[in-house]
């Protein structure tokens, strides 16, 4: 039997129909001198519909290669009245931060030399080859590593300091500069002026500079090859798509690749736009309006092949909804240390939702005491809800690295829920996933070889806030950290497989957990496997084990009742308590008491339980709609009642939402 279930549940957005605009249309064979209103008569350039177009407005870009950086001069004026770029029907369209160079010159050996001139980057702020990559938290081992990169056919070299390197090593390439021109060899092994051989020049694909923006929609498109420089919890933050400071962005459906440092970044604005005490731990500190930044969404995206992060943020990823995106190949060149590197890194990421995200392969650089992981809330995070997410490989090569699991909070007051995730180890190492919040909780999560360690740190002081804003209410005391009365972690029905403890003595609320040591851990024959879009999952019960999947009870918000010190409840960002009532599927959770299942999956059976999760532009509804002027693809909606459930409201009638697309496979 073949069970259809959801594995990412709709979203997100404050749902309602776009206001008829114009309709603006963009073509690799079009003019700038036309006015880009139909089909006929497009824009050569998307900087050009940028400039005309005011909110209600759309752009849509027909396929083929586009090398500009978007600067968009204005944003929507509502939900009601957004600016949208996204691609026309189903032909894609490439925004390249890079560009082509054709007169390589053949040194021997396979190594190729250009020339390129001072003004081959005046479309950037900076040469991108004289430009070390930097930033707040960041560590360039040495300073020897630039944000320059270079690729053939599509596909990136590696950066080395010297030429005898390079002689040595294929696909690798370094730069230096002779009389003012930037030279760069590569090793190519092919003359690349047959192939495509390209190089960053720009900083980034999509951002909008100083401006403060809001309602930008940006669907089904691929950015790709720009060269941002590192992003640590400081302004400035700098990403493939930056989003400064801004309220109300969509970012849908896009495949964003190949940054020195980060893809998306949903960044803070200067220090006059928070006031920086208020992001330290006075109460005289200028918070933001919190209603005026945030409230994003970012789903369904492909990110990969970012050397920093996929996603960064600092405050103004607060209220955000991330979720269905496919997070890949972070740091996979193995540059960058410090502390800035995970597939998701946000500071000050209050009620932020990160849902059904698949992130793999997030390595390390060879630099002792740098970390890395798959999910990273650092700081002030509080209402936080981690839920349904896959995440392995967390990758250290070089076994320097101190700190290295799936997830990772730190310095927290909370709640912060991390619930219906599935975290697996990488090679033969052991990790504990760090819950650094005051108050934490952990539920129905499953673990291979890993355990949840709560605790909270006495050495840092952590501010918190009234519920559902950046209200300052005042900052934890050391010794407050040791009080019993205000600490609470809440650590029930996981399922630990190979883990040395299920979870550590500062938890005092554990129930439910259900551990099956090494010598059990052959027998289930737990089985993860890369797919095209996403992960394969699968182990085997006996009748033994199955029976020892039973007996918990519904973790609902009720039962757990208010958080000492915040005095907030579980709850999502509009205040709305929520239940653990649904498992990673979507899939009901019973209500009867000594009934549930442990772990993120509500209906488990004897014998092979088989599972492919899938996530990603590829799976990105919107991507089989026909986006025509008639009918333009609008946001959907989800409104999750106090039950916890998904009501799935469609914003445009006709259109399938996301609750209704088969995205997960259950065999059985």
């Amino acid at each position: 039997m073949t069970i259809l279930a959801s594995a990412a549940m709709a979203l997100a957005m404050p749902g309602c129909a776009q206001a008829a605009g114009t309709f603006y249309y963009v073509a690799t064979d079009g003019d700038d001198s036309h006015d880009g209103k139909s089909l006929q008569t497009p824009f050569r350039r998307i900087q050009k519909a940028a400039d005309v177009m005011q909110p209600g407005d759309t752009c849509l870009i027909r396929g083929g290669q586009y090398r500009e950086k978007i600067v968009p001069v204005r944003g929507g004026s509502s939900e009601h009245a957004r600016i949208t770029y996204r691609n026309y029907a189903d032909e894609t369209p490439v925004i390249e931060g890079s560009e082509r160079v054709r007169d390589w010159v053949d040194q021997g050996g396979g190594v190729w030399k250009a020339q390129l001139p001072p003004g081959f980057f005046d479309s950037s702020p900076y040469n991108p080859f004289i430009t070390k990559a930097s930033g707040h938290c960041i560590v360039n081992p040495g300073n020897a590593w630039s944000l320059g990169m270079v690729y053939l056919n599509g596909e990136p070299l590696s950066e080395r300091t010297t030429l005898a390197d390079v002689q040595s090593s294929p696909r690798t390439w370094c730069a230096s500069q002779e009389n003012g021109a930037t030279a760069i060899c590569a090793r190519f092994d092919v003359d690349p002026n047959a192939a495509a051989a390209e190089v960053s020049v720009r900083d980034s694909c999509f951002d909008p500079g100083e401006q403060v923006l809001n309602f930008i929609s940006i669907q089904g498109l691929t950015m790709k090859q720009a060269s941002p420089n590192g992003s640590g919890p400081l302004y400035p933050q700098r990403g493939i798509i930056t989003v400064h400071a801004g309220k109300g962005w969509a970012i849908e459906g896009c495949v964003i690749s190949d940054s020195p440092c980060s893809g998306i970044a949903l960044a803070t604005g200067p220090e006059s736009w928070y006031g920086p005490r208020s992001a330290t731990q006075e109460a005289n500190g200028t918070a933001p309006d919190f209603h005026a930044s945030g409230f994003h969404l970012v789903r369904h995206n492909t990110i990969e092949r970012c050397g920093q992060a996929g996603i960064i943020g600092m405050i103004n990823g607060h209220s955000s909804i991330i979720e269905g995106n496919l997070i890949q190949d972070i740091n996979w060149q193995q540059k960058l240390g410090g502390a800035e590197t995970a597939g998701i890194k946000l500071h000050w990421a209050h009620d932020v939702l990160l849902r059904s995200n698949i992130i793999r392969r997030v390595y390390t650089t060879n630099l002792a005491g740098s970390n890395h992981f798959g999910v990273w809330l650092d700081f002030a995070n509080q209402g936080a809800r981690i839920t349904g997410n896959i995440i392995y490989d967390i990758i250290d090569p070089f076994n320097v690295t101190p700190k290295k699991s799936p997830v990772y909070l730190e310095a927290n007051v909370g709640p912060i829920v991390v619930d219906n995730n599935i975290l697996i180890k990488h090679a033969s190492d052991s990790y504990n996933n760090d819950l650094g919040s005051l108050h934490s909780v952990a539920v129905h999560n499953l673990l291979l070889e890993g355990r949840l360690v709560h605790f909270t740190d006495p050495s840092r002081r952590v501010p918190y806030y009234e519920p559902n804003s950046m209200q300052f209410v005042g900052s934890l005391q050391p010794l407050e950290a040791q009080d019993p009365n205000i600490v609470r972690h809440v650590n029930r029905n996981n399922i630990y497989i190979g883990a040395f403890s299920a979870c550590n003595d500062e938890v005092r609320d554990a129930q439910g957990n259900v551990q099956f040591d090494r010598s059990e851990q052959q027998a289930l024959g737990f089985r993860h496997a890369d797919a095209p879009t996403g992960v394969a999952i699968g182990f085997d019960l006996s009748d033994g084990a199955l029976a020892r999947l039973a007996g918990c009870d519904l973790i609902t918000s009720e039962g757990l009742g208010e958080f000492p010190l915040v005095k907030q409840q579980i709850a999502d960002r509009d205040g709305q308590p929520y239940d653990i009532d649904t498992d990673i599927q979507g899939r009901p959770r019973t209500r009867e008491p000594g009934s549930v299942m442990p772990g993120p999956f509500a209906g488990l059976v004897t014998g092979k339980n088989e599972f492919v999760f899938s996530a990603g532009a590829s799976v990105w509804p919107g991507a089989e709609e026909t986006r025509t002027e008639e009918k333009p693809k609008q946001a959907t909606a989800d409104r999750r009642g106090a039950d916890g459930g998904h009501q799935t409201v469609a914003a445009t009638a006709g259109h399938r939402s996301v609750a209704d697309t088969p995205l997960v496979r259950r065999h059985s």
